[in-house]
């Protein structure tokens, strides 16, 4: 899911806005979620600085989904503010469900998976 993923090397020091968009293609890539329709938008803002990562998510949107009751498709409303903090180390690691541990010489960072736990 390339459209996912931020370069690391070359960018800057300081603040970076993005947006995403999650729409069905997505939601249809991650067959645990119980719904294949919808659409979230996650307001993005990386701060990155010389030893750590800081991520700022804002995800607002609508997904389709099935009642627990009576199985109809309805669609529900979800919002969230999250935050993950970025490390650089020598391996992967998460040490907890904020921060992770990347190895210093990563050149990206694929957020699709944070997406979908956020989702």
């Amino acid at each position: 899911m390339l459209e996912y993923i931020i370069p690391l090397q070359g960018l800057g020091l300081g603040k970076h806005h993005y947006v995403f968009e999650i729409g069905d293609s997505f939601l249809q890539h991650f067959a645990q979620l119980e719904v294949v329709h919808g659409h979230v938008t996650i307001d993005l803002e990386l701060i990155r600085e010389s030893s750590l990562i800081d991520i700022s998510f804002k995800l607002k949107g609508d997904l389709e989904l099935p009642c627990d009751r009576c199985l109809d498709l309805f669609m529900c409303p979800v919002a969230g503010d999250y935050r993950l903090i970025v490390k650089y180390g020598e391996t992967y690691e998460e040490i907890s469900d904020e921060v992770v541990v990347i190895p210093a010489q990563e050149s990206q960072l694929d957020l699709s998976q944070y997406f979908y736990e956020y989702i």
